[in-house]
């Protein structure tokens, strides 16, 4: 509801008179000046370790994919597709997109020296993409 009076508030400001007044404003709405708590690494880690003894290493491999590169969990399971780790065309990066703003960007996976940067997150994508055709969760296996 927050955001919804936000938004009626900015398309007010911009359109005036054309838009009525907005029915969010008197709903007794609290903001709150809590920052949002960070997952810590352990408790990543934990995650990670339960969604593998549950059954689900994809879900795993996802959660370190949002912590490695700053993704939201829609941007994993709605853009990120294996495809986009080590093509041919560029063996050494993977691409990561950004829908929300439409862009998009080739990140290493490698220092000078050849040393991988994300030794962890390569190993379960490298294992994913022997064993998949597309997408961090498709069910299609090769084979």
């Amino acid at each position: 509801m927050k955001t919804c009076r936000r938004a009626w508030n900015i398309v007010k400001r911009r359109h005036g008179a054309k838009v009525p007044e907005n029915p969010f404003a008197q709903m007794g709405l609290e903001s709150s000046d809590r920052e949002t708590p960070t997952a810590t690494y352990a408790e990543l880690q934990a995650f990670r370790a339960k969604a593998v003894e549950l059954g689900f290493p994809s879900l795993a491999t996802a959660a370190l994919i949002e912590w490695e590169w700053l993704q939201r969990e829609k941007h994993v399971f709605g853009a990120f597709d294996v495809k986009h780790y080590r093509p041919k065309v560029r063996p050494n990066a993977v691409r990561v997109l950004h829908p929300k703003n439409g862009t998009e960007a080739w990140m290493p996976l490698f220092d000078d020296d050849g040393v991988p940067l994300l030794p962890e997150l390569m190993a379960e994508l490298d294992a994913l993409k022997r064993d998949r055709i597309g997408g961090l969760h498709a069910p299609a296996r090769l084979g």
